[in-house]
């Protein structure tokens, strides 16, 4: 492991809208059989979900945001190659599973922004308690 290598579990919520940040493996990016299993990030998850909502936090949206580098951006980009929609290929990264076991299963295709260029790769993809308050996000996504 690399000196300056840095780990951290990571929730925030803001204006109905919860977001991760999760780093939990040297690495990063790498394939593992077990993703994240090291400082239990799954259970983090549900956790601060569960705390957020019993202290009356309004979340509306998991929203994942996936860096060059990161297992969901490769395993988001694997799965587009592999002929996956682009709201299916969200859904099936590490993130998009724990989203969906959490409650958060709706994807709209539109909302789901990438950035490829020569200095960076990144995506965001908003997932959705209930789809029919996507439109009251869509200009914050988009």
């Amino acid at each position: 492991m690399s000196e300056d290598h840095s780990f951290f579990l990571h929730a925030i919520v803001k204006g109905g809208i919860m977001r991760f940040y999760l780093n939990t493996r040297d690495g990063f990016g790498k394939e593992s059989p077990w993703p994240y299993e090291d400082l239990r990030a799954a259970a983090f998850m549900r956790v601060a979900y569960s705390f957020f909502r019993s202290q009356g936090q309004r979340i509306d949206v998991c929203h994942g945001q996936w860096y060059q580098g990161s297992l969901n951006n490769a395993q988001y980009i694997a799965n587009l190659i592999a002929g996956m929609s682009r709201a299916k290929a969200a859904q099936n990264t590490w993130s998009g599973r724990q989203f969906t076991k959490l409650g958060f299963p709706g994807v709209m295709e539109d909302l789901i922004v990438s950035k490829f260029d020569l200095e960076d790769q990144f995506i965001s993809a908003p997932f959705f308690l209930d789809l029919n308050k996507a439109k009251q996000y869509r200009d914050y996504f988009l």
